[in-house]
């Protein structure tokens, strides 16, 4: 599974809205630092910072409902990659939509940057798998529905 890319079509693209007053217009020019990406059957972590990253690790867990109850689930193991370039897309996980589109997918992944200290990222891909969620804005905030440690 683990797949780097470089050259990628996962380019962050501003959504146009209108923005009524100056903290709306605030949030529509900001920027992400860091993404997920789901693209096809893979689920990708993007580093849109200025900085190389020194490492990412990644797991995943999981819930799903049926008629009697919920099960949750936890992966086997996780996947960790040193030195991510700016701008390069790594691959966390695979995403298999005839299984996985009943389940509530948890991520949790550490970055660390020579920069920054380490943030642990906690976030869910809700059922069907929403296909971008931002885990950090350029102006310090998490994303929405994303809960950040800094270790």
């Amino acid at each position: 599974m683990p797949k780097r890319l470089k050259e990628h079509q996962l380019r962050w693209k501003r959504p146009q809205f209108y923005a009524p007053n100056q903290e709306m217009k605030g949030r529509a020019e900001r920027t992400p630092l860091y993404r997920i990406v789901k693209d096809g059957n893979a689920v990708f972590f993007i580093n849109d910072s200025a900085e190389c990253l020194t490492r990412i690790i990644s797991n995943s867990s999981g819930m799903i409902n049926f008629d009697e109850g919920s099960a949750a689930l936890d992966s086997a193991g996780f996947c960790a990659y040193e030195q991510v370039e700016v701008g390069e897309a790594v691959q966390i996980d695979e995403y298999d939509p005839y299984y996985d589109d009943e389940f509530i997918i948890q991520y949790k992944i550490n970055v660390e940057s020579p920069e920054r200290r380490t943030r642990r990222f906690q976030c869910i891909l809700p059922k069907g798998g929403k296909a971008e969620i931002v885990l950090m804005w350029d102006s310090g905030e998490e994303g929405r529905n994303v809960s950040l440690l800094v270790c």
